[in-house]
């Protein structure tokens, strides 16, 4: 959120210009000035309240009470007092522009977008505020309309850092990818958070399974985001897809090493491993995601896969069982646990589970009943 700049001014006093109760609230009023000017906000709000004890309409000290009790923290008091002054002078942006800057403290959203619109209609060229209402759509997930703002303070500021890369997230979100990926550009160009934004970038080409480039721009985000575990994961990932094995078993276990319960990294890397041949390495690690999600039959089947490939015949059988008391239509489960069978020579229960696999409609198993069945 763009941050406020304050600014009060001392009124100076003329004898025959003002009653003694104005005097004395004028008195106040620039003792509170001063107060702010030395960052002794308490005091300013002290003494602007003095100010307006004696003249409670006094509008100028009850706007620059909400900007000390802003500095204070205190949103909803300094939100009263913009309430007035808006009610009083609904003429005037900065009031506005105030009011919205607490309502955005307090999280109201609505209210914030409302006072923003309300100084945008009184002075368009409010780029502050234009940029703070954007926020505020962006917490309401309206994306379409943070995305005009930020478009907007852009055709005058492109150089922008902090409004290029909100207009690039707005952009991913109403899915202009290709908008996104030139926005992200333009920040890596300019240096400005240039490893999340080629983080970012690489997630878009990932999605169009474009992983060469991916991979280049997340060997740019490497060099500034080496503490990252998404990174690695990203990277290995794309590796895995180009079946650059070795290459993706290295990202995945940098990945771990940075977040050791990240379990799409320990499941890629099982992935990984299997395809290495590397079988124990892959059980150990399909092991850990279901110590994370004992729910996961996918990584079940997997383990149980790579049981088979090292002849640990009962604890694949345990692994299909499991499977199959959860989903009892689950042909390629009934298909493993059928070979499992066959190892631990259960040939009864293998014939049954080929069969049932064949129900089923896993066309591989009709290619073993006869071998497995005989002539049963």
């Amino acid at each position: 959120m763009r941050r406020l700049s304050f600014i009060c001014s001392v009124i100076f006093l003329s004898q025959a210009a003002f009653s003694q109760q104005d005097r004395q609230a004028i008195l106040h009023f620039n003792e509170a000035v001063i107060e702010f000017k030395a960052k002794n906000f308490e005091g300013a709000v002290e003494s602007f309240t003095r100010a307006i004890r004696v003249d409670p309409d006094y509008i100028k000290a009850k706007y620059n009470r909400a900007k000390a009790l802003i500095k204070l923290g205190q949103y909803a008091k300094a939100a009263g007092d913009l309430h007035d002054c808006t009610n009083t002078d609904p003429s005037n942006a900065s009031y506005w522009k105030y009011k919205g800057f607490a309502m955005m403290q307090l999280k109201n959203y609505p209210a914030a977008i409302n006072s923003y619109n309300q100084a945008l209609k009184i002075d368009r060229d409010l780029s502050d505020v234009r940029i703070n209402r954007a926020v505020a759509f962006m917490n309401e997930k309206k994306y379409k309309s943070a995305a005009a703002d930020f478009k907007e303070v852009l055709s005058s500021k492109p150089s922008n850092g902090q409004v290029l890369y909100n207009y690039a997230i707005c952009q991913g979100k109403i899915k202009d990818f290709d908008g996104a990926l030139t926005t992200y550009k333009k920040l890596v160009k300019l240096g400005y958070k240039a490893g999340i934004a080629s983080k970012e970038r690489a997630k878009i080409l990932i999605n169009r399974e474009d992983y060469n480039r991916a991979i280049r721009d997340l060997n740019t985000a490497v060099h500034e985001l080496s503490t990252d575990y998404e990174v690695f994961y990203l990277r290995g990932y794309c590796h895995l897809k180009m079946q650059d094995l070795e290459r993706a078993n290295a990202d995945f276990d940098q990945s771990i090493a940075l977040n050791q319960n990240h379990r799409p990294s320990i499941q890629n890397k099982a992935f990984t491993s299997f395809k290495l041949e590397n079988y124990q390495e892959a059980i150990d690690d399909f092991t850990r995601v279901l110590d994370i999600e004992p729910e996961d039959q996918v990584t079940r089947l997997n383990r149980g896969l790579s049981l088979l490939k090292l002849k640990n015949y009962q604890e694949a059988y345990g692994d299909f069982s499991q499977i199959i008391e959860t989903d009892d239509q689950h042909a390629l489960a009934y298909y493993n646990r059928a070979s499992a069978a066959v190892g631990l020579q259960k040939m009864n229960e293998a014939c049954a589970d080929m069969r049932q696999a064949a129900r089923l409609g896993y066309e591989e198993a009709f290619n073993h009943i006869r071998q497995i069945c005989g002539d049963q």
